[in-house]
């Protein structure tokens, strides 16, 4: 891991770069983001999540954890196969303390307990972390527990790690006003056990119907290109339409593609920062990607191949 160290000085204390990407993200088959059962039981028992005039959306939540979800199977797949380690970590809850047969190279909540109360000259007692602890005892507290969590904890965020991606909800997009609104659609229980229909249980449910338009937006902060390539992994997939949203999705819902407009999408660094916050006059605003973006982005995904021993350019 070449840059590794200078990664970690990208921190929240000082702004360095911030990127926003913009886009349209678009249901290719029905989708349903659900709000729980609706006590009222107005015209469906099994609503989509509504803003309060009544048009569906996608918490940005919903589609983070898609899109985490994503690039850690994808990460763990490569590590198993290309045999490199701290690419991603298993997120879902997890024990205070490591059980004995865990190999993670990222922390659990215990040990991060434990960095906090120790002082940094004695990490390296730690039975788990110890070796790898020695290496950031230098460190300030925040940047330690940044080097000795996975890779896709130091971009999405864990309980102990502020994470660098935003997603804003996704709104639906001006054509909405000209549907309908959502369909409602019949369902049925399923008896396990005798495997047929569970009697008087059938329900109705909501579903945002196809071709409906969300608007995206996410923000990145403070990410190096290798950060931003690790990203950009699970945002290709969203673009390939291979990442289903919302629940139903055994039904056959979910289904939808992410595009990005490159032309509304913006890299800010230190040097314009100040005239991006305060514009002398009207026009494209500062920073714009516009027909740089794509290859921006390949430059962000061979520097996280390479940096991850992945087999990146040379030249990345």
């Amino acid at each position: 891991m070449r840059n590794e160290r200078n990664e970690l000085l990208l921190d929240m204390h000082t702004f360095h770069r911030r990127l926003t990407l913009r886009g349209t993200l678009t249901a290719r088959t029905g989708l349903r983001v659900g709000a729980g059962r609706d006590p009222l039981l107005e015209m469906s028992e099994l609503p989509v999540v509504k803003t309060a005039d009544g048009r569906p959306y996608i918490p940005g939540a919903s589609f983070k954890g898609a899109w985490r979800a994503a690039t850690e199977a994808l990460l763990r797949g490569l590590q198993s196969e290309m045999g490199v380690t701290n690419l991603a970590c298993l997120s879902v809850p997890r024990p205070d303390e490591r059980p004995n047969a865990a190999d993670d190279t990222c922390l659990y909540p215990a040990e991060v307990s434990w960095l906090k109360a120790t002082p940094p000259d004695r990490w390296h007692e730690h039975e788990a972390i110890g070796q790898r602890a020695a290496h950031v005892a230098n460190l300030p507290l925040d940047q330690a527990l940044r080097a000795l969590s996975c890779r896709t904890c130091r971009v999405f965020g864990a309980p102990w790690l502020a994470g660098k991606v935003l997603v804003k909800d996704l709104m639906v997009g001006p054509a909405w006003s000209d549907l309908v609104g959502p369909d409602i659609r019949d369902g049925v229980a399923i008896d396990r056990d005798k495997g047929s229909a569970a009697p008087k249980h059938k329900f109705a449910y909501e579903v945002v119907p196809a071709s409906t338009p969300f608007v995206f937006e996410t923000i990145v902060e403070n990410a190096s290109d290798t950060e931003l390539g690790l990203a950009w992994l699970g945002l290709m997939a969203f673009q390939q339409g291979t990442i289903p949203l919302g629940g139903a999705r055994s039904r056959g819902l979910g289904r939808c593609e992410l595009k990005i407009d490159w032309g509304q999408s913006q890299w800010l660094t230190p040097e314009h920062l100040l005239s991006s916050l305060f514009p002398e006059a009207p026009g494209q605003p500062v920073g714009i990607l516009g027909e740089g973006g794509p290859a921006q982005a390949e430059h962000w995904r061979q520097a996280f191949l390479q940096e991850a021993d992945l087999g990146g350019s040379a030249d990345a």
